[in-house]
């Protein structure tokens, strides 16, 4: 993307500068001359005043375009750490869910499930698939294939007795991936209420 405005931007002078050499005064091409000469040397120091204008700004630069170690992801998951047994911060994140529209569609607990396939010990950790249903239906109708996003995970873990950790979703960068703008206010208004869940723990 920021590739495609510092060329637009580029071929626009040389037009513009022509022109006006044309019809004003021909030292309107010093401007021509000014910005081939940018762009020639672009191409063997790789620096661009225009791109680092653009940068700044934050101007046609998404996670995915940015270059490799300068990229900004957004974080994928809301967390918090609380104190008290397990069983009680499953109930607890479960009736947050529901004040928020969500119902608990799945329920993995790993613990059991590693130590039946593979009789490996594994501390508590479960995964909730939660739904919020009208907003699943206005997501699906925006984009048929978001279904193998769906649900909203939830995992709620304790690696030391006492202490668990909940993490949900955060619906907001799964959708840096998806190509549908209709699809970002459901992700902001399901991430907000997913964030409300963890904060209100």
């Amino acid at each position: 993307m920021k590739e495609i405005i510092v060329r637009a931007v580029a071929g626009s002078l040389i037009l513009i500068s022509l022109l006006l050499a044309i019809y004003v005064s021909p030292k309107w091409l010093w401007l021509t001359g000014f910005v081939g000469l940018n762009l020639l040397q672009s191409s063997f120091t790789r620096f661009c005043p225009l791109e680092k204008i653009l940068e700044r700004l934050r101007i046609g630069s998404p996670a995915g375009d940015q270059p490799a170690g300068k990229a900004t992801f957004m974080k994928y998951y809301f967390n918090k750490k609380i104190t008290g047994s397990f069983e009680e911060a499953v109930q607890k994140v479960t009736e947050g869910l529901s004040r928020e529209g969500f119902g608990v569609l799945t329920e993995i607990d790993i613990k059991a499930t590693m130590k039946k396939k593979l009789g490996e010990d594994f501390y508590n950790y479960k995964i909730l698939g939660a739904c919020n249903p009208p907003y699943a239906h206005k997501a699906l109708l925006a984009e048929d294939k978001i279904g193998t996003m769906l649900p909203c995970n939830v995992i709620v873990q304790e690696k030391e007795s006492g202490k668990v950790e909940v993490s949900a979703i955060n619906p907001m960068a799964s959708m840096q991936s998806v190509p549908n703008d209709a699809l970002q206010p459901i992700a902001k208004e399901i991430s907000n209420r997913l964030k409300k869940v963890i904060d209100e723990l």
